[in-house]
């Protein structure tokens, strides 16, 4: 993000044009931005209305706030709050967040068997993506390295939670880590069988193509046959919070993969689910 967009300034103008009923398109053209830069200004400015109705803020800027819209909104209050009191700083801010969900990341794992499991890890940050949402470098959860990622399934006992009859794996990858999901199912003992893609409303465009999807491989431990067949691999959903998964997606496995469900770096708790993450 540009740093004339951080600036008080700036944001006070924003809002105004927000308000007048100006459409993300119409703002592109008018401030010369890209959509997802857009978006997070509005993500920002969502969360600095969210903030002023219940703190006085007299020292948060429109970049704490930036980082602020990563964190889920219960989350954002108490996480402001300490920043007011403490006057910290963005990188302040940051290294906060981090250091706090890292503590969290080594919960351990719920228990039960399931017959699908839901698996979004924290791959490490690429280079494009810190060129585009430099403003988002706190992620959901503290990222792992490939070896940490590859590590984690036999780490947290994965196989112990899968069930005589089999279970579904569904594993959430970056277009640039393909191939490394691919290797995690061939470690994991998972046998791949299909991909399933995201197509976005919003996309990012670093060098040549615009990176408007998301991908989710799809495996099998074991035989166990899918509830429903013919279900499209392919769904449109738009984007919301940096790295959640669509309503659809969940939608989807629900009518294919028999249940239990277990989503694992749940972003969220949903019905008839059971979560594993740092955020739930």
């Amino acid at each position: 993000m540009r740093g004339k967009a951080c600036s008080a300034e700036f944001m006070r103008k924003f809002s105004t044009l927000v308000d007048s009923g100006m459409s993300s398109s119409e703002l592109e053209d008018l401030l010369c931005m890209k959509r997802n830069e857009i978006n997070q200004l509005e993500r920002a400015l969502a969360v600095r209305k969210r903030l002023g109705g219940v703190l006085i803020i007299q020292h948060l800027q429109p970049s704490h706030c930036m980082v602020l819209a990563a964190l889920p909104e219960e989350k954002q209050l108490e996480m402001a709050r300490q920043a007011e009191e403490g006057k910290w700083t963005v990188k302040e801010l940051k290294a906060r967040i981090q250091e706090q969900r890292q503590q969290e990341a080594d919960r351990p794992m719920v228990e039960g068997q399931f017959h699908a499991i839901v698996i979004d890890p924290p791959w490490p940050m690429e280079k494009i993506e810190r060129d585009v949402r430099p403003n988002q470098d706190v992620m959901d959860y503290p990222t792992m390295s490939l070896e940490q990622i590859r590590g984690w399934w036999a780490r947290k006992d994965i196989p112990a939670h899968i069930p005589t009859a089999g279970a579904h794996i569904y594993l959430w990858t970056t277009h640039r880590f393909l191939p490394e999901a691919l290797n995690c199912f061939n470690i994991w003992g998972v046998n791949y069988q299909c991909l399933l893609t995201w197509v976005k409303n919003v996309g990012m465009t670093p060098y040549s193509w615009m990176y408007s999807t998301e991908h989710c491989l799809f495996g099998r431990i074991g035989a166990l046959p899918l509830v429903k067949n013919g279900e499209r691999l392919d769904f449109s959903a738009p984007v919301t919070r940096h790295s959640e998964k669509p309503n659809k997606f969940y939608e989807l496995v629900e009518k294919v993969s028999p249940n239990p469900w277990v989503d694992m770096f749940a972003r969220k708790l949903r019905p008839g689910w059971e979560a594993w993450g740092n955020e739930v």
